[in-house]
């Protein structure tokens, strides 16, 4: 692992601005864009706004490193998510899953008035052999979701989730980030709220090149 788990509230200096560009683009769901996730996204920031989509990561970059002192190479991908209430039925919680070989994800809060409890936990395995299952049940229920197999989904997302334990559990509070190694892995743990679409900014840093990194410079302390 490189990065910990932060949170951060206050992150936007101009939340409501940011809000406001959010809700103005289009939205596409993954049997159009391709990919698994629950709800809709955005293209790539990168395409619409490319000023915008650069001063986002270096404030998220900014949490971890000086930005005079280290020269950063990076790679990400970050899109406007937007889940609408009930849009999968009684199927509230997300799938416990990872980012792959991400080094650094995370998610910033958009929705004003959601509840606390559309917000991630981290989980971790409760065994060696615990992985994510049913994945084709999960491919499914965010590409082509159907009323009628709505116990199906829940089933195969509740053995999927119960092979881990949440350790950290971070609330949904408007304009908050949280960040994390991707390689941890987290769930939603409400994927909608009853008066208002769940919105967030979702980013994945795919490469991260420097010399330093909090965690394993952390573990040059003897201690």
């Amino acid at each position: 692992m490189f990065f910990p788990s932060i949170c951060v509230d206050n992150f936007f200096n101009n939340p409501d601005d940011v809000r406001q560009f959010a809700l103005s683009l289009d939205y596409e769901d993954c049997s159009v864009r391709g990919g698994i996730w629950p709800g809709k996204r955005t293209k790539e920031l990168s395409e619409i706004n490319p000023d915008y989509h650069k001063e986002f990561c270096q404030k998220v970059l900014s949490l971890f490193f000086d930005r005079k002192r280290f020269n950063l190479q990076y790679k990400i991908q970050t899109y406007f998510q937007l889940t609408e209430p009930e849009q999968y039925g009684n199927v509230s919680t997300g799938w416990v899953h990872d980012d792959g070989f991400s080094p650094l994800s995370g998610v910033v809060y958009l929705s004003k008035d959601i509840q606390m409890d559309c917000g991630t936990s981290i989980c971790s395995k409760k065994s060696l052999y615990s992985s994510e299952r049913n994945f084709d049940a999960k491919q499914e229920m965010f590409g082509n979701y159907t009323l009628e197999k709505s116990k199906y989904y829940k089933d195969c997302m509740e053995v999927n989730n119960s092979q881990f334990v949440e350790t950290v559990r971070f609330s949904n509070i408007y304009n908050r980030l949280i960040a994390y190694d991707g390689a941890q892995y987290h769930v939603v743990n409400n994927l909608y709220g009853n008066k208002e679409p769940r919105l967030t900014q979702v980013f994945f840093f795919d490469t991260i090149s420097s010399d330093w990194f909090p965690i394993p410079h952390s573990r040059t302390v003897k201690i």
